[in-house]
């Protein structure tokens, strides 16, 4: 059997930055943060066109009973069938590190104060509730599932819909991850894990990379792509490289030398046939954690002998949990095409990664991912213009 090549067709997200891939850029390179002060926390929450586009959702037939994460999911795979042929034919793996928090949180309390549950709490409470949602707004006949892999969702979303399209359950997959978690218990929770920010007042409050980095920030936000076996127009990226592991680590992060994320880039690699100087560019998980980075920065160093850009973007828009590798993806195949490195304002005077860079070759695209409980997730992508489809 000859196992197809996989080609990513479209591409959209949602984030505290707003609404698609090109908004996003836009702020990348203007040195914007979206990130703000609310409820004793710094986090990231959508903008307030969303919510309300989000709210007024509520009072669709085949969403009103759906939480507002499945939603969210569905507005963004709406725009997305837009942009590129989405068959019936095709599957969906839809993933989320939290699930339906808000309504999760709800009805566990309406459960403790006695009030009746309504009848549709647990289909629209599971998992699987997210990408059932996406199927059937898209009109989908192929694999509909859900992923959860903690902040890694994202990646291993993507990698299963690309094993899934070439053991050939499927034509074509839609992949991606949301999350809809800005709770004050979710956000406690972090703050108890001893991962959160504690940058009140500061500019620029998560600082992927930076010696005086302290922490994540909790965000919200849906990313999703198409992959397609056969497109019928030129694509964003070719998929051509998936890896993934998982080591005997804390329950929070991966060993000091990051030997796990070492394994997973190694395994996308050899997926894809390339060596780590074919690597020319790599966006990072880059939470913002002293010792995450710490040691996602450890593994880097062991994978590539040259001086590889390395992006970060969760300074700007926030870590979105199951969103955030999907998201990563999306505008690192942006930032190969276009042959640009976007600056990391918060970076010291004098370093190169402060400022905006060029690519000096645009060929392939690494984007990793880390998870709580140690687990690792890498994906590669060609740069279209070097594909024949």
């Amino acid at each position: 059997m000859v196992k197809p090549r996989l080609y990513i067709t479209a591409a959209d997200l949602i984030s505290p930055a707003g609404w698609g891939p090109h908004v996003h850029l836009d702020g990348l390179l203007s040195d914007r943060c979206f990130l703000q002060n609310e409820g004793g926390f710094v986090q990231g929450r959508l903008p307030a066109k969303v919510r309300e586009v989000l709210e007024q959702s509520a009072a669709e037939k085949t969403l009103k009973h759906q939480d507002p994460l499945t939603r969210l999911a569905v507005l963004l795979v709406r725009s997305l069938a837009e942009k590129s042929r989405v068959a019936p034919e095709f599957g969906v793996i839809f993933g989320s590190s939290r699930g339906p928090t808000h309504l999760l949180e709800s009805s566990i309390i309406d459960h403790h104060q006695g009030k009746r549950l309504p009848p549709l709490t647990s289909p629209t409470s599971t998992a699987s509730s997210l990408p059932a949602a996406v199927a059937r707004e898209l009109g989908l006949e192929g694999p509909s599932l859900s992923v959860s892999a903690a902040c890694s969702t994202g990646l291993h979303a993507v990698i299963q819909a690309a094993g899934s399209v070439q053991m050939g359950l499927a034509k074509g997959m839609v992949a991606g991850g949301a999350e809809y978690s800005n709770t004050p218990y979710v956000l406690e929770m972090l703050q108890a894990a001893k991962v959160y920010a504690d940058a009140e007042g500061c500019e620029y409050p998560c600082r992927p990379g930076a010696e005086d980095r302290s922490g994540m920030v909790l965000s919200e936000g849906a990313a999703a792509l198409v992959i397609d076996s056969d497109p019928w127009f030129p694509p964003l990226g070719e998929l051509v490289g998936w890896g993934a592991a998982t080591e005997k680590s804390t329950l929070t992060g991966i060993s000091a030398d990051g030997a796990v994320l070492v394994k997973a880039m190694q395994n996308a690699m050899d997926v894809a046939g390339l060596k780590p100087e074919d690597v020319d560019l790599v966006v990072g998980h880059g939470a913002g954690t002293k010792k995450g980075d710490a040691s996602e920065l450890a593994a880097y160093r062991q994978m590539f002998s040259h001086d590889v850009p390395i992006v970060f973007h969760k300074w700007m828009f926030g870590h979105m949990l199951g969103a955030s590798a999907c998201a990563s993806l999306i505008l690192g195949m942006h930032h190969l095409i276009q042959g640009l490195v976007p600056p990391h304002p918060y970076r010291g005077f004098g370093e190169p990664e402060r400022n905006e860079r060029r690519l000096p070759q645009q060929r392939h695209l690494l984007v990793t991912a880390l998870g709580f409980g140690g687990n690792a997730a890498a994906v590669i992508v060609k740069n279209p213009a070097l594909s024949q489809v």
